[in-house]
């Protein structure tokens, strides 16, 4: 049985259009284009809160692709394109010195301690389901956000609707990657995901009617 992260793999860079052309898209909304020059300032004050914006510009300050904004248009108000969409192709920005990646600063034995977010956290298999928001400084899990638990105290937790930025306390065994993945919700969430996907998969079959 493929893992939900395997699953993306397969449908990871296929064109909604063209793998969709001809089927029934009723209720789903189109990803708009941005209002902006391909160079320019990427803008969405004038689309409707639960539509996506892209542009050209692939380094504006606030990304189009940027995890955050499914966080702010809420789970409950995605329609499936956007959760595939945020599923598949949220952004990653490049590595130091490109980007300024965030960093928490705390005081241990009357000592500084800085620990900056890693963005090899990536290539990791515990980070998964992990990604990065510019717009909020903090890593999200995927699943969670996307599926969240229907308690809501499970829900407004960490890596869920609040961005997780104990980056010296990620990993090792009382991590909190760790502890993250291995709760029931984010399991069932990732089954979820896993059901999401399948039926997407299931209606990019050229036989499906």
């Amino acid at each position: 049985m493929p893992t939900a992260y395997e699953l993306l793999d397969k449908l990871d860079q296929f064109s909604w259009d063209q793998n969709f052309h001809g089927h029934d898209l009723s209720g789903m909304i189109p990803l708009q284009p941005c209002l902006a020059q391909m160079n320019g300032p990427c803008t969405s004050k004038h689309l409707p809160e639960n539509v996506i914006p892209f542009c050209g510009n692939r380094y504006a300050e606030v990304n189009p692709d940027d995890f955050g904004h499914a966080i702010k248009i809420g789970p409950e108000k995605l329609m499936p394109q956007q959760r595939l969409h945020f599923l598949n192709n949220y952004y990653t920005p490049p590595k130091p010195p490109l980007h300024e990646w965030p960093y928490e600063t705390r005081i241990l034995n009357g000592k500084k301690i800085v620990r900056r977010l890693n963005p090899s956290f990536t290539e990791r298999t515990d980070c998964n389901s992990m990604v990065y928001s510019p717009m909020y400084k903090g890593l999200f899990c995927r699943y969670c956000s996307l599926f969240p638990p229907s308690k809501a105290q499970s829900a407004n937790a960490a890596f869920i609707k609040k961005p997780f930025i104990r980056f010296s306390h990620m990993f090792g065994n009382g991590g909190a990657v760790k502890k993250h993945i291995n709760r029931k919700y984010h399991q069932e969430a990732e089954g979820r995901v896993k059901l999401f996907l399948q039926r997407i998969g299931a209606q990019l079959q050229p036989n499906h009617r």
